[in-house]
């Protein structure tokens, strides 16, 4: 057996700076009888405050989360060589993981409100929801490591979120449920990426405003191609990449799905 790579060595990753980049796609991956249907959103323009206004009154963003069910876990990974945290939301409920974005740590989903934004499917046991953090800064966003390096990284943390996250949520949920996982932009990177190399293990993707180096299009041909069932669905003035319309997408989906 070859000897692992020396432990990481954690950098300062600055806070994720606010953008006015709309990227342009936003998947979900669903699993349902057996099948995979991802939905693939498309924003051809901006929100316009209306719509953000009705959204705020269907799916409560601020303080609904106050009397929810909330534990902070953290542990030193020894393939990592750091501490990383996770949080959980809930008492019961089929087990979601969430990743942050490019610079966000396990809190972010919360501070950004997207937990107040599925309070409610929380409370009524539809989930429960399992933030993680990520070490972008140590491998993607590290511009000064030979890319062999930065892929090393990447692949040395999609060991520790299936070999210790994984049974994790399991003992947490006192089952080896299917988990399903979400992310936006750079989260949803992570939040396909995992699906598709365990598909044993994460049965449902939320893919909000992601980039996978092909474009969306030519991805549902992939899919397409493998047989796999899916559609392409447009969001219209909906659709936008930013937190407002990501906390609403995801309490469509969870409505609709949980």
């Amino acid at each position: 057996m070859s000897s692992p790579e020396p432990a990481l060595t954690p950098t300062k990753i600055t806070q994720n700076p606010s953008t006015s980049v709309l990227y342009p796609t936003c998947i979900l991956f669903a699993c349902k009888s057996g099948w995979f249907l991802p939905h693939v959103c498309i924003r051809t323009r901006k929100l316009i405050a209306l719509f953000a206004g009705r959204w705020h009154t269907r799916f409560p963003q601020h303080g609904a989360h106050r009397n929810m069910k909330r534990e902070y876990h953290r542990w030193y990974s020894p393939r990592l060589g750091l501490e990383l945290g996770v949080v959980v939301y809930g008492h019961w409920g089929p087990p979601l993981m969430g990743f942050p974005t490019s610079a966000g740590d396990e809190s972010e989903l919360e501070g950004q409100s997207m937990v107040g934004a599925l309070a409610q499917f929380i409370d009524a046991g539809r989930i429960k929801f399992f933030t993680v953090n990520s070490i972008n800064g140590l491998s993607f966003y590290n511009k000064g490591a030979h890319p062999f390096h930065r892929s090393y990284v990447q692949s040395v943390f999609d060991s520790y979120l299936c070999e210790e996250v994984v049974p994790f949520i399991w003992d947490n949920c006192q089952s080896r449920v299917a988990i399903a996982t979400m992310g936006a932009s750079f989260g949803a990177y992570h939040a396909a990426n995992t699906l598709f190399k365990h598909p044993d293990i994460f049965k449902r993707c939320f893919a909000m405003s992601g980039v996978y180096d092909i474009p969306t299009y030519r991805l549902s041909d992939v899919l397409a191609s493998k047989g796999i069932r899916h559609s392409v669905d447009n969001w219209g003035p909906e659709g936008g990449h930013d937190w407002p319309y990501w906390k609403h997408q995801m309490g469509t989906y969870i409505n609709k799905l949980y």
